[in-house]
């Protein structure tokens, strides 16, 4: 079995809540090697949890 056919394998058994993590990982490892790797791309999975809520779109709707 080859190393991507595992890692398929291991994401499907992770829950949906824990993806924002894994998604975090994948994009930094799908950054090209010549492009600097910031904390911003870093956190973007994460803090992405706070700005797709149905709350935050509401309090953003008026601006």
């Amino acid at each position: 079995m080859s190393n991507k056919e595992l890692a398929i394998q291991l994401l499907n058994r992770i829950p949906e809540y824990k993806m924002y993590y894994i998604l975090g990982v994948l994009e930094g490892a799908a950054i090209p090697e010549e492009l600097p790797i910031t904390n911003a791309l870093l956190s973007e999975p994460s803090l992405a949890k706070d700005w797709l809520s149905e709350e935050e779109d509401i309090a953003w709707k008026n601006l």
